[in-house]
């Protein structure tokens, strides 16, 4: 695959690459700064630009081994940046903040609705003050795992930041959304976060954002998620907000 790749390269002239590259990077551009198309879309362009002859006619041979060899390199590329742009955090193990960006970009050549969940313990100073910060990082590391076993493989969570964190779901609408967060809610409260013998329990509140209903930013929905969030703490904590929605 690579070898015919490399063939179709070295039956052009110099005219023929350097007009090849001047395409790519205008796609590039293109593609990342003024449209947004699916991954899959963007490697058959690619694919396409990169397959004609000298007499810039398209070689399917060449478009096929070009598009094969394209999403195997995009496909490792993308795991790579991922790896070195975006660690992880270490006591986690989730996502950090920055790779929210990520999200936001998926999310908008997607073009569908989804909901957002920002998560804090509540009192977790207490529960620092009280146990240390030891107890508290091991209750940090459970409930990220909790979190991560209630939603599903095509959703995203984030460590926000401290004792916050964000869980985006996809194709979500406003009351599914409001169903999984109580049920994720329900889920912590009653679990039991067992450290030395001593039996100790949490409590977490929610607030709920969705894109189909005022905002279509995403960080703005962050920030309305955040605010909700504010809401639930002063309903009393151990609650979401918004509630059901009366129709």
């Amino acid at each position: 695959m690579f070898i015919v790749v490399f063939k179709n390269y070295l039956k052009l002239n110099v005219i023929n690459v350097l007009i090849q590259l001047g395409l790519i990077s205008g796609v590039y551009i293109s593609l990342n700064f003024f449209i947004n198309v699916p991954f899959f879309i963007e490697i058959i362009i690619y694919s396409f630009v990169i397959s004609f002859n000298n007499k810039f006619n398209i070689n399917y041979k060449y478009f096929i081994a070009n598009f094969l060899a394209l999403s195997i390199f995009f496909f490792l590329s993308n795991y790579v940046y991922k790896k070195i742009a975006f660690p992880k955090d270490s006591l986690t193990n989730l996502q950090k903040y920055g790779y929210l960006n990520l999200i936001n970009k998926k999310l908008l050549n997607d073009r569908k609705d989804y909901s957002i969940l920002f998560i804090d313990i509540d009192d977790f100073k207490y529960i620092n003050d009280s146990f240390g910060h030891i107890i508290g990082n091991k209750i940090l590391k459970e409930l990220a795992t909790i979190l991560k076993r209630s939603i599903r493989p095509t959703d995203f969570i984030v460590r926000y930041g401290g004792e916050e964190f964000i869980i985006i779901l996809q194709n979500t609408e406003k009351n599914t959304a409001i169903e999984i967060a109580e049920r994720i809610r329900k889920k912590v409260e009653s679990h039991t976060f067992i450290n030395e013998n001593k039996c100790l329990n949490i409590t977490i509140s929610i607030g709920i954002s969705s894109s189909n209903e005022h905002y279509k930013n995403f960080f703005a929905l962050i920030n309305t998620a955040d605010k909700n969030l504010y809401k639930a703490k002063s309903s009393g904590k151990n609650c979401i907000y918004p509630k059901y929605t009366v129709l």
